[in-house]
């Protein structure tokens, strides 16, 4: 029998356990980078994600590889004026533990976490403040902004960005990290959280030395 190597777990044929996020149910709106690794990480965990995504995408954000942004996902492609695919996202949304946003980069709806009191609503975006042109920054300018590409190349040379979309991810990364704390919070009290986690706060925690 071949091993078969799942998520770190190895198993020689016999029934591998039940996934921690099993039955969590997950609707990822946000367009960043970051909002589309959180909702990757779940999804290998067991969740099952529902990408709510416009028909009319621009190529920005995560949906620059939308075959990487959304695999092991499910979709919901929200085409304009469609109350059939309107209707669709309501109902995702009402059945949904935890929403994924990105509220400084358009989305096909905006959302009050006021209006869902039961869920872990996560905001992933470059800043953990909102700014008039938020919209614009991409992981190079935040690397330039934090000081994180001060700290790169070599100790004599010119401040350097990394083509690799390290901060975006890293914010999904620490995404991920608070929704499940916040699923354990709601397990033992009830009620639903509000996340805040941005690329910015992850170039900051990076700069942390020890």
């Amino acid at each position: 029998v071949k091993p078969i190597l799942l998520y770190g777990i190895q198993s020689m044929g016999s029934p591998l356990p039940d996934l921690p996020f099993e039955r969590l149910v997950v609707v990822e709106l946000g367009a960043r980078i970051g909002a589309a690794a959180c909702g990757s990480l779940l999804a290998m965990t067991g969740a099952t994600v529902v990408v709510a995504e416009p028909g009319d995408a621009p190529p920005i954000g995560k949906y620059k590889n939308r075959a990487a942004a959304c695999a092991g996902k499910h979709s919901i492609v929200v085409h304009p004026g469609s109350s059939a695919d309107a209707a669709l996202l309501r109902h995702a949304l009402a059945a949904a533990d935890v929403i994924i946003i990105s509220s400084d980069l358009p989305s096909i709806v905006s959302i009050s976490p006021a209006d869902f009191p039961d869920t872990i609503v996560c905001d992933v975006t470059a800043l953990a403040e909102h700014c008039e042109h938020s919209h614009l920054l991409c992981d190079k300018l935040v690397q330039a902004l934090s000081g994180i590409a001060a700290v790169t190349g070599t100790s004599e040379g010119t401040p350097t960005l990394s083509d690799a979309a390290v901060l975006d991810l890293g914010s999904g990364i620490y995404a991920a990290a608070a929704i499940a704390a916040a699923l354990r919070v709601r397990r033992r009290h009830g009620g639903g959280q509000q996340i805040q986690s941005s690329m910015y706060g992850a170039a900051i925690n990076g700069l942390t030395t020890f």
